[in-house]
């Protein structure tokens, strides 16, 4: 941290503050640092215009200015949240992110894309604005509730598919241990397996965005494997009702299925309009090969299938998934763009046409 850096917001949530606020400020006070902080609720629904607006209005009343940071504390809505309020204060302050959810630790606090979410979609409204750093301590995962644990590893999976080095093995591994960390139960040896998720996830997270920081070369897209359906799910179901691990979880196994349905129908993926070259993935052989292993991850995640039952208590359901995925951002030119493996398993952008995303998501139900 620079020294010209003489006053700090830590911005938090209210289930991450009383864990670990005070220490945090008694540290950075400890350094010299005048030491504020603002608390939001904690929650999906907090990722809004208004939480930034309010802590926009705060820093101004309480005489921030350009030489001041912020430093969030908690998950990826906070990180998120924090990130975009440090781009547009002030027109840019600096910001250090320590994430303590295993979410933020793999995606959220890496790679500098922060934002906020729309009635109409998720994440619509945000900038790209690199953190200062980014502390990471797997220990206080162990405050973690289980369901924010099994969150992050659905982005974990999700840099597992993108060949990740070691990301599948330490799944499995954490994944021989889910009954002891759904009773909050961790030992040495799920700690440092923890770390090792994060530090590849991280890893290779860093490799992509370096290549494509501001998501304009097609690479960093990549990134969003599984998240066509998820943000749709999260934006039809209401935000937070279904964690976004979860939603990334049910859309990658979405995304294999709909890989082989279409070439059953004889639409094989390949290079598109989009001309990006495809995301090899030296692990996997054949589509059918990526299938099998993401299915076995899912499986030993535990990560039951959500789509149907949602789909079976509203008659309406795929058609509005179907609405949704045309305001994600990843739309290009009214289409829906969708991350799947093609024939050899590596990942590839494709245009697919909505009639075609129906009848998958209808067969999907059956499936």
């Amino acid at each position: 941290m620079s020294t010209t850096v003489s006053r700090v917001c830590m911005v938090s949530d209210t289930n991450v503050a009383p864990h670990y606020m005070a220490s945090a400020k008694q540290s950075l006070t400890s350094m010299g640092f005048h030491v504020t902080h603002y608390l939001i609720q904690a929650g999906e629904p907090s990722k809004n215009l208004k939480t930034v607006h309010d802590i926009c209005t705060y820093l101004a009343e309480q005489g921030f200015d350009r030489h001041s940071m912020l430093v969030s504390l908690g998950g990826g809505v906070v990180s998120d949240i924090s990130g975009f309020v440090a781009a547009i204060f002030m027109r840019g302050i600096r910001v250090v992110h320590i994430p303590t959810s295993l979410l933020a630790m793999v995606d959220a606090s890496v790679g500098g894309k922060t934002g906020v979410n729309l009635a109409s979609g998720k994440n619509l409204v945000g900038a790209f604005y690199q953190p200062q750093g980014v502390l990471i301590d797997v220990d206080v995962l162990q405050t973690l509730p289980f369901a924010e644990l099994k969150s992050g590893m659905g982005e974990a999976l999700k840099m597992a598919m993108l060949s990740t080095a070691h990301a599948s093995d330490y799944l499995h591994t954490l994944a021989l241990h889910l009954h002891s960390l759904q009773a909050g139960v961790f030992n040495e040896e799920t700690l440092a397996c923890l770390e090792k998720l994060v530090y590849v996830c991280v890893q290779e997270k860093a490799r992509i965005v370096a290549d494509d920081e501001h998501d304009t070369t097609g690479t960093r897209a990549f990134l969003n494997y599984g998240h066509t359906l998820a943000h749709a799910l999260e934006r039809v179901c209401g935000y937070g009702v279904m964690s976004h691990g979860v939603a990334v979880a049910e859309g990658a196994r979405f995304a294999a299925f709909f890989s082989q349905w279409l070439a059953q129908q004889g639409h094989m993926v390949h290079d598109d309009a989009l001309h990006v070259t495809s995301l090899l993935c030296s692990t996997f052989t054949s589509l059918s090969d990526f299938v099998t292993k993401q299915a076995q991850l899912l499986d030993d995640l535990d990560y039951t299938p959500l789509f149907r039952r949602y789909a079976q208590s509203d008659s309406n359901f795929c058609c509005n998934i179907l609405e949704a995925m045309h305001h994600d951002k990843k739309a290009h030119d009214g289409s829906i763009v969708f991350i799947l493996p093609d024939n050899k398993g590596n990942l590839r952008l494709q245009i697919v046409e909505d009639k075609l995303i129906e009848q998958a998501l209808r067969a999907y139900c059956e499936a």
